[in-house]
C-alpha cells in the first residue's frame, strides 16, 4: 500500500490535509491542522538576508536626503528668526513711537552671524549704550551657514519705515543654499530664495 499527502486549498489561506490510502480520503480533524501550522512559524536565514539588503539599500539612498533636510531647516529657521526680530524692531518703533536700531553685535563689519541687537537709541549716538538694549540675539553656531548685512544700523522710524533699502543675505555653503531679507524704505520686510 501506498501513502501519499495531498494538499488541496479550497478557500484562500485555509489549507486542508487530506491523506490517500488506496481509495478512501480522510480529513484531520481540527487539532492536527493547527498542528501541521505550527511547525511552519519563522523566516529562512535566506530571506532574512534578502529584507536586509533591502532596508540597507533604501536606508542608504534616505539618510543623505534627511541629513540634507536637517541643514535646510536649520537655515530656514534662522531665516525666519532674523525675520522675526526686524518685524520686532518694526513693530516696537511704532508702539514707542520713536526710532528703533538693529546692528551686527560685530559692529564696523558686514558679519551678522556674531548675533544682533535691537536697541533704542535714547542719546542719538548711534551706539548701544547701558539700558538701551531691547532685544540681544546671540551669535549662531551653525557651520557652514554666514549673515552678511549692513555694517551700520537698520533704523526703523516712528512710522515703521526704514528710510533706506537694506538687504541681509544668509548663505548655506555646504548646501549652496542662500536666501535674502529685504527690508523695504516703508519698513516692509520680506524673505527670498535665491
Amino acid at each position: 500500500m501506498i501513502n501519499y499527502t495531498l494538499r488541496a486549498y479550497s478557500k484562500p489561506f485555509i489549507r486542508f490535509k487530506m491523506q490517500l490510502i488506496g481509495k478512501q480520503a480522510t480529513i484531520p480533524n481540527h487539532s492536527t491542522i493547527l498542528t501541521s501550522m505550527r511547525k511552519q512559524r519563522g523566516f529562512t536565514l535566506i530571506e532574512l538576508m534578502v529584507i536586509l539588503a533591502i532596508v540597507a539599500i533604501i536606508a542608504g539612498f534616505g539618510v543623505p536626503q534627511i541629513i540634507g533636510l536637517i541643514q535646510n531647516n536649520r537655515v530656514v529657521s534662522q531665516v525666519n528668526n532674523l525675520s522675526a526680530q526686524l518685524q520686532y524692531a518694526r513693530s516696537e518703533a511704532v508702539r514707542r513711537a520713536s526710532a528703533i536700531n538693529v546692528i551686527a553685535n560685530d559692529t564696523g563689519t558686514t558679519n551678522w552671524k556674531g548675533g544682533w541687537t535691537v536697541y533704542i537709541d535714547s542719546d542719538n549716538d548711534n551706539t548701544v549704550d547701558k539700558g538701551e538694549e531691547l532685544r540681544i540675539v546671540a551669535a549662531l553656531d551653525i557651520p557652514n551657514v554666514t549673515i552678511t548685512g549692513p555694517s551700520t544700523n537698520i533704523v526703523f522710524s516712528a512710522d515703521g519705515s526704514s528710510g533706506t533699502a537694506q538687504i541681509l543675505t544668509l548663505a548655506d555653503t555646504k548646501t549652496s543654499t542662500s536666501y535674502t531679507v529685504n527690508i523695504s524704505t516703508t519698513g516692509n520686510i520680506k524673505i527670498k530664495k535665491i
